[in-house]
């Protein structure tokens, strides 16, 4: 008898690293099995030289988890990543007043490796560590949508 386990079975094990609460872990289970070339960006992934540093200035950092309410609907929300070859899928977990996250696929990128994931001033934000330089992600409500925008932070 042959049994056969789904990829995202295993690869559910792997995160656990990250902080999801059960309803988040559900979310990211569901996407994870409709994305059966995919897998969840861990931070080991993360090449960047400065890692370690900023991770020791700020004890709990991972690089590919941030938290906050970025749709601004009073809710929180989290992004995370997907890799799939050499691309980076970015994804918002919106969440919802039962207690559920839908995912959005909302970048796509090829560096994410070299980078991490940052809430500045309730903005979802990718950059380099000690990079003055991020993309900020604006909620854009008309179109249901990130903006992204490129901006050089204050010294």
């Amino acid at each position: 008898m042959t049994i056969l386990i789904p990829l995202w079975f295993f690869q559910s094990a792997a995160h656990e690293q990250y902080p999801f609460s059960s309803k988040q872990q559900e979310a990211v289970d569901t996407l994870l099995a409709d994305s059966l070339n995919s897998r969840l960006v861990m931070t080991s992934d993360c090449t960047n030289q400065f890692l370690e540093d900023y991770r020791q200035e700020t004890p709990g950092y991972l690089p590919y988890f941030c938290e906050g309410d970025f749709n601004e609907d009073g809710i929180g929300d989290f992004i995370i990543a997907l890799k799939t070859g050499d691309r980076y899928d970015i994804y918002l977990f919106i969440g919802y007043h039962d207690g559920s996250f839908r995912p959005h696929w909302f970048a796509s990128l090829n560096w994410l490796h070299d980078a991490g994931f940052f809430n500045r001033s309730g903005r979802p934000s990718i950059g380099m560590f000690y990079s003055d330089v991020v993309i900020r992600f604006y909620w854009n409500r008309e179109k249901g949508q990130f903006d992204a925008v490129e901006e050089k932070l204050d010294e």
